[in-house]
C-alpha cells in the first residue's frame, strides 16, 4: 500500500524535490563552468605570455622621444689648418703633459648654439686617437678615447 500524502506533505516533497534537482543542475552546470575557465586559463597564459613576448621590441622602441627642430640643431664647425692654430690653443696643447709629445692630426673651432665655443683635437697616439676638447681659454674640458 502506498502512503497517501496530504495536500501539504505533496507540496513540501515537490518543493524539496525541486530543490534537490536545482541544486544538482546548479552543481553541474557550476562544474562545467569551472573546467571552461580551467582549460581556457590553460590557453590563455601561455598565449598572453608569447604575445607580450613578441611584441616586447615594439614597446621598448616606442620610448624614443620626439626631438624638436631646436634640439636637433648642429654645432657650428669649422676646422682649422694645422699650422696656423691660434695662440690660446697652441699655448694649451704645449702646457697639457700627455698632449706636448703627441702630434695633432685634425683641429676643430666648435661654436654651440648658446654662443659657447670650444677647441675639439685630434693626437695621434702611436695609432690610437686620442681626443681632447678645450674652452677659449686653453683649458681641458674633457679627454676621451676613441
Amino acid at each position: 500500500m502506498q502512503k497517501q500524502f496530504y495536500p501539504n506533505e505533496a507540496r513540501e516533497v515537490e518543493y524539496f524535490t525541486n530543490l534537490i534537482v536545482r541544486h544538482f543542475i546548479k552543481t553541474k552546470i557550476n562544474y562545467f563552468i569551472l573546467n571552461q575557465l580551467k582549460m581556457k586559463t590553460k590557453i590563455m597564459i601561455p598565449a598572453m605570455f608569447a604575445f607580450s613576448m613578441a611584441f616586447a621590441p615594439f614597446v621598448a622602441n616606442s620610448s624614443i622621444t620626439n626631438f624638436t627642430n631646436s634640439e636637433l640643431v648642429e654645432d657650428e664647425k669649422t676646422q682649422l689648418d694645422l699650422q696656423e692654430l691660434p695662440e690660446v690653443l697652441k699655448n694649451a696643447v704645449a702646457v697639457d703633459e700627455t698632449a706636448a709629445a703627441l702630434t695633432i692630426t685634425e683641429a676643430w673651432h666648435i661654436k654651440k648654439d648658446d654662443g659657447t665655443v670650444y677647441y675639439k683635437v685630434k693626437f695621434d697616439n702611436n695609432g690610437e686617437e686620442l681626443v681632447k676638447k678645450y674652452d677659449a681659454e686653453g683649458n681641458i674640458i674633457k679627454d676621451t678615447q676613441i
